[in-house]
């Protein structure tokens, strides 16, 4: 399986209000002649060893898990949301862990592999030039891939090569989700997008009984995207500001519209004209109106059109 990175634009933690544009992306390093591809891989066979061995290429780490307390031990090494990821996606059910009579490990393992000689199962990922903290979701896009692996291997999908259908892509989506929290990086509800191609919009659901938001939102693809894909290209700019940037300011710059009644606020681009794709997230607080809002820096300040900053 190989898995895109993903990109979001504008979330709200309220379910009622939660839009987000998601686009999932392939990756290469600007200047290495690369061409862009899936920058999140993972592998999976069966191999004789009885255990389930996990190999992580760009952390350059590997281990043999042969028994389910070193399976279920997330904190034990850096492979705790590959073991994570194994037992969301089914390879190893977690009742398992506390199963009467109990159950080891090697032995539930061959029961799956069912290959003469084979006695255990491998999980090898690889994630490409991706920084740490880079916020492009790589946890949650990392589990997904691994999930998808593991319920092609076990036959949980209808065919075990070609593109998932929208059920299998929301059965992963749930389960990584689910394997985020096991593992301890609980990742939030809009980095499941890359399991969705292109350009998409996230929209949060809210429970029938009205309590609250629903674990999984709606995936809906935008029309037109390639055409889209080409106004964000020219009306926006990435910046990685490193793991130790604290996202807080920024998030609150760009939320302080909505909270004040603004309606939707949207992004320029280069000729001035409000982005469609701020447009395709539909308006805040049940609105139809779109504001423009967008500031530059000058000499350490931020100066912004459209309403003033909240004081403090």
């Amino acid at each position: 399986m190989r898995a895109t990175a993903r990109s979001f634009f504008l979330a709200f933690d309220t379910p009622r209000y939660a839009r987000v544009i998601n686009m999932s992306v392939d990756l290469c390093l600007f200047g290495s002649g690369a061409t862009p591809a899936p920058p999140v891989s993972a592998y999976v066979r069966v191999i004789a060893e009885p255990c389930l061995r996990l190999v992580s290429l760009d952390l350059n780490v590997a281990a043999d898990v042969a028994t389910l307390a070193e399976l279920f031990d997330f904190s034990a090494d850096y492979l705790g949301l590959l073991k994570a990821a194994a037992i969301a996606g089914g390879l190893v059910p977690p009742w398992l862990e506390h199963a009467e009579p109990p159950v080891t490990l090697a032995a539930h393992l061959q029961r799956c592999v069912r290959v003469p000689g084979m006695r255990g199962v491998e999980i090898v990922t690889h994630v490409r030039d991706i920084p740490k903290g880079s916020r492009l979701a790589v946890s949650t896009t990392l589990c997904a891939c691994v999930i998808a692996a593991v319920m092609r291997l076990t036959g949980q999908t209808a065919a075990p090569t070609g593109t998932l259908s929208e059920e299998e892509r929301r059965t992963v989506c749930s389960r990584a989700i689910l394997a985020e929290w096991l593992g301890g990086s609980g990742g939030g509800w809009q980095d499941s997008g890359g399991v969705w191609p292109g350009l998409k919009q996230i929209v949060g659901v809210t429970r029938a009984d009205g309590g609250g938001g629903e674990l999984l939102p709606r995936h809906v693809p935008i029309p037109h995207a390639a055409a889209l894909a080409q106004r964000l290209k020219r009306g926006l700019v990435m910046v990685h500001g490193g793991m130790a940037q604290d996202v807080g300011p920024l998030l609150e710059v760009c939320a302080s519209g909505v909270w004040e009644g603004v309606g939707l606020m949207a992004c320029a681009d280069g000729d001035g004209e409000v982005s469609a794709a701020a447009r395709w997230c539909g308006a805040a607080r049940g609105g139809t109106g779109v504001r423009r809002h967008f500031g530059t820096a000058v000499a350490g300040q931020r100066r912004h059109h459209g309403h003033p900053r909240r004081r403090r």
